[in-house]
């Protein structure tokens, strides 16, 4: 066999195969889904809002299945199509049904797939990132989000948000970092291993402010929450981390996203043809 790394006589095209990739992912556009869990009033919507651009929670919603919201939205950005599906709960006592809507969606996408009579591509509404809203008044993870988050993270990727982060000193940032990392790595939970291996402190409000000029340099929307003070900027790069992790999920890692719960979800269920 001849070597991995020699070349050939002549092209044969395979250096080729990366713009083939990229064509068709831009005739038919990516499937990626989200799913969210936090308590009300915690600011969910307008997390996703500020990381997607856009408002992907309307008033109705597309589908519900129990106390789970879902909608869909298509984003679309330099001609390429983001097919983007949000499932959102604030259920967080019945944390069955939460692991359960993972498990069904990908058991109804595996029987779309092997069933030979279907005529078209399974849809898929596989979880591809979880993102679970921890209160920022308990201070420490309890004994059954615990073992959610155990089960999510073998299940799809997994990343921590500590919504109005704003309330916080930096220490007890660093002491509700240290104290979140230390139980998740006690039970061997493991966040999005590519990017984000600590809570991602977020402002996110229920509302968009309209900031004056005294405020600001110029009147503007902005995304956070407002005091009698002034308003937060959940944009602020120096205090918050939505920028980066916008720049990490939707510029670097989408599409490893997607591959790595693939391949979570495929080694649990693959089995699945029920």
């Amino acid at each position: 066999m001849p070597e991995a790394n020699k070349k050939t006589a002549y092209s044969v095209g395979v250096g080729n195969i990366p713009n083939q990739i990229h064509e068709l992912a831009g005739r038919t556009g990516i499937e990626f889904n989200v799913m969210c869990l936090g308590d009300k009033k915690v600011g969910k919507k307008m997390f996703l809002k500020t990381i997607f651009g856009v408002d992907v929670c309307g008033e109705e919603c597309d589908e519900r299945c129990g106390d789970i919201k879902r909608w869909e939205h298509v984003i679309v950005e330099n001609g390429f199509h983001l097919k983007l599906g949000v499932a959102v709960t604030s259920n967080i006592r019945e944390t069955e049904s939460v692991s359960g809507y993972i498990e069904k969606e990908m058991k109804q996408y595996l029987k779309g797939y092997t069933d030979q009579r279907a005529e078209m591509a399974a849809k898929d509404g596989r979880v591809h990132l979880f993102f679970y809203f921890f209160s920022v008044h308990r201070r420490r993870l309890s004994e059954k989000a615990l073992k959610l988050l155990e089960k999510i993270g073998k299940m799809t990727n997994l990343i921590v948000v500590v919504p109005k982060g704003d309330i916080l000193t930096e220490n007890e940032k660093k002491r509700l970092f240290r104290d979140i990392r230390g139980q998740l790595t006690e039970r061997s939970i493991r966040l999005y291993e590519n990017t984000f291996q600590q809570p991602v402190f977020s402002v996110s409000g229920e509302k968009e402010h309209q900031v004056a000029g005294h405020e600001r340099s110029r009147s503007e929307i902005v995304h956070g929450r407002k005091y009698s003070w002034g308003t937060v900027d959940s944009r602020d790069p120096n205090l918050y981390s939505f920028e980066s992790l916008r720049d990490v999920l939707i510029r670097k890692e989408t599409y490893g996203l997607i591959q790595s719960a693939q391949k979570k979800q495929t080694e649990m269920y693959g089995g699945v043809r029920k």
